[in-house]
Formats: C-alpha cells, structure tokens, sequence
C-alpha cells in the first residue's frame, strides 16, 4: 500500500523503493507487478524485462500492455530482436481496436517495427519461433 501511496503523491523514488523491496510472492498480482517493472526499468531496464517476461500468462489481460513495455524496454538496451518481438505482439493484438489509446500503443508498435525492422527480415525470422 505504502507503494501506491507514494505514486499518488507523485513520488517515483520512493515507489520504486518500496516496490522493489518486496518480494516476488506479495507482488503477484498482474497489475503491481508491471507497475514494479514499469518503476524499476527506469534505472535497470535489464531487470524491468527480467521481471515482465518472468510473470507471464496467456490469460493476464495486462499482457499486450507488459509487451509494450518489454519493446521500449528492449528498444532503450538495444536489443532489436526483443524489441521487434514485443512490438509485433501489439501491433497485432490490437490492429483493429475502436479504443483511442490502444490505436495510439498500436501505432507506437507500427513506428517502432518501421524504426527496427523495416524490411521485415527480423520479423520473419521470429514467426517460426513462439516466445510467449
């Protein structure tokens, strides 16, 4: 609680802190931990991906957001590969949402697939392997 306390006062810092103090069976739930991962890929994107990609579940309805993350989070370390395999993750989950904020992360995906894989090579490559 004393985490969510702090992001209402606006205080990262001291979210983070808390949030990463915790362990990993009180943040269980799908939502705190990707607010852990979101606050700590601010200083350790390395461990931010570690944390979203160790909680995965096909039936967690926070997954396209954590993928999202994991791309820019990728993206940032340079790891084009992760990148590429997040971002077309969303840019297909979402293709044809009503939602204006999910059609906004669906054309981050798009710019950042355009950015990281504009030919598509890298895309190809990763259809024939499931990393989910």
């Amino acid at each position: 609680m004393r985490g969510y306390i702090a992001l209402a006062r606006g205080d990262t810092a001291a979210a983070a802190k808390v949030f990463d103090n915790l362990t990993d069976s009180i943040v269980s739930v799908p939502i705190d931990q990707f607010i852990r991962a979101r606050l700590v890929g601010r200083t350790d994107p390395a461990r931010a991906i570690a944390i979203l990609e160790r909680h995965p579940s096909f039936l967690d309805v926070m997954q396209p957001s954590r993928e999202l993350e994991r791309g820019r989070l990728a993206e940032k370390m340079g790891d084009r590969e992760r990148a590429v395999d997040a971002y077309s993750y969303v840019a297909g989950i979402w293709q044809r949402t009503d939602s204006p904020q999910l059609k906004d992360a669906v054309k981050e995906a798009n710019d950042a697939l355009r950015r990281l894989d504009s030919d598509g090579r890298l895309r190809a490559q990763l259809a024939g392997t499931m990393r989910r």
